[in-house]
């Protein structure tokens, strides 16, 4: 007679042993990203553990990129692509709390780089990065937080926080063509510092308490919108060939010009709120329009015209 008990013993240890061989290879290929240079394109592929990943070129022309914080590469600790000539690159970083570090890299073509859910980070090593056409960064769910100096841009700059915060911050950027940076509805910072965009650069940043800053900012135009919250806008050192707008949404809304300056049109649109402008040495060649809206608005004048026509109205304080 068979033993049923027996039987049914076995297939337990066997299913244990099953399951703990599944969880030690589980464990095994964790935190480990994937890198392969087809051609030309360079593919970098995170799985859904916090990556973190440094993408660099050496002084001999070599192209690593190298795990950090228990980050393996192809199972090894780093990838190295002899004197590689890199034409694009398509970094996916999946799930997890991601940190990527670009540094030195040369890209003739695209770089695009999609951050995946998470508390993310994607940063600039010590040395720029030039890429030849266009740089699209995107996020996902959590907060994301994006800083990138002295890069050259030949194209488009696009960066989209997609849902959760974004906290942008880009220094010393030349971008041939476009700059668009794009939150939502989470208290968004973003801030530009000595940028130049050689077409319009926009700023969306939807719901929340949302900071937008612009330090030394040349383009061939300007929009910001940053929809309802209370929100901060500060333009300083700000210089367009073509229109530059602005736009709050409802709430309490603080937007600040200094030493601003179109060769077109100004618009600013604060919408209802108690909302506050202040403005010095602000000049457009054509018109210059400021918006107060619904609720009790001041407007500081430290010097704002128009050279066709300056136009304050909705406003109910001055100073």
């Amino acid at each position: 007679m068979v033993n049923l008990n027996w039987i049914k013993s076995y297939s337990n240890l066997v299913g244990l042993a099953l399951l703990g061989f599944s969880c030690l290879a589980s464990s095994a290929n964790a935190n480990n990203v994937r890198v392969t240079l087809e051609g030309e394109l360079l593919v970098i592929e995170g799985d859904n553990n916090s990556n973190n990943i440094t993408l660099t070129r050496n002084t001999r022309g070599d192209v690593c990129v190298l795990g950090r914080n228990g980050t393996t590469i192809n199972r090894s600790t780093l990838a190295i692509f002899r004197m590689a000539a890199i034409n694009a690159v398509e970094i996916k970083m999946n799930g997890g709390n991601d940190n990527v570090i670009v540094n030195n890299m040369l890209i003739n073509n695209d770089l695009s780089v999609n951050l995946g859910d998470g508390n993310d980070t994607f940063a600039s090593g010590s040395l720029a990065s030039t890429v030849g056409a266009k740089l699209s960064l995107e996020g996902g769910l959590g907060t994301d937080i994006v800083q990138v100096s002295g890069w050259s841009i030949g194209d488009d700059f696009y960066l989209d926080g997609q849902v959760g915060r974004l906290v942008a911050q880009l220094t010393d950027l030349d971008v041939g063509f476009g700059l668009s940076v794009i939150g939502d509805e989470a208290n968004d910072s973003v801030s530009c510092t000595d940028c130049i965009s050689g077409a319009f650069t926009s700023i969306e940043s939807k719901g929340g308490a949302d900071q937008v800053s612009l330090t030394n900012h040349v383009a061939f135009g300007l929009t910001i919108t940053t929809d309802k919250g209370a929100d901060t806008v500060t333009l300083a050192g700000v210089s367009t060939a073509d229109e530059i707008g602005v736009n709050t949404g409802t709430e309490n809304d603080v937007v600040s010009f200094l030493n601003v300056n179109s060769a077109k049109n100004i618009g600013v649109s604060l919408d209802s709120g108690a909302d506050t402008f202040l403005g010095i040495n602000v000049f457009a060649t054509y018109d210059a329009v400021f918006e107060g809206g619904a609720g009790i608005d001041c407007f500081q004048d430290g010097g704002v015209a128009g050279g066709t026509k300056t136009e304050i109205k909705e406003f109910e304080i001055f100073k």
